[in-house]
């Protein structure tokens, strides 16, 4: 694989992970918003959900890095007919990571606008609103009066939300691609190692 071929499957992995989170977030946001489903057991689909999710992402994330690794065999050319091996090195693998990882999140942040759009942002909102009232009320059962630090927190969220206005396409993709970057970058740290020494451990078998 050379420089250019390495490109290429970053683009290519990107969109395969994307679509695969931004069906995940879909769902979650279904859920949670339009689907009417009973809180509690929203609640528990969910978490079981992006558990399931964020597991997905990590594993994917170290499949296509150590695909990656194995292919990668390229050379730097220094003219004169020098050629340098040009090592797939941590580095190399933790940019795919990140850059990868970016990309999933522009790829989400686009579904979740094209979502928005798709039932209109004044009923989204409204639903957010009566998602986290209902999270109140929940919790000042649970609490039975105790514990306002928590619901306060919960109405600073209604009152934002209240006077939210609709954010840019650029604002969402800004907004996930941070997320991803974030998320993704502390589990680069480790899939670049793990990944590298996978194919380092094979290679000398």
């Amino acid at each position: 694989m050379n420089l250019k071929d390495f490109w290429k499957e970053m683009l290519r992995v990107a969109a395969i992970i994307g679509v695969a989170m931004a069906i995940s977030h879909l769902i979650e946001q279904y859920l949670l918003y339009v689907s009417g489903v009973a809180l509690s057991t929203v609640m528990v689909v969910i978490f079981l959900e992006g558990l399931a999710a964020a597991v997905l992402f990590v594993w994917l994330l170290y499949y296509y890095t150590r695909r990656v690794a194995k292919a990668w065999r390229a050379k730097a050319d220094f003219g004169n007919g020098v050629m340098v091996d040009v090592p797939f090195t941590y580095g190399r693998a933790l940019s795919f990571c990140l850059t990868v990882s970016m990309l999933v999140g522009v790829v989400v942040g686009v579904a979740n606008t094209l979502f928005v759009d798709a039932i209109g942002f004044d009923i989204y909102r409204g639903a957010q609103i009566d998602f986290w009232a209902n999270v109140a009320n929940m919790m000042e059962l649970l609490s039975a009066g105790e514990g306002g630090g928590s619901n306060e927190a919960i109405v600073a969220q209604i009152d934002y939300l209240e006077t939210m206005e609709r954010p840019s396409i650029f604002g969402n993709v800004i907004t996930y691609m941070s997320n991803y970057m974030f998320y993704g970058g502390i589990a680069s740290l480790v899939i670049a190692a793990v990944a590298r020494r996978n194919v380092k451990n094979e290679s000398a078998m």
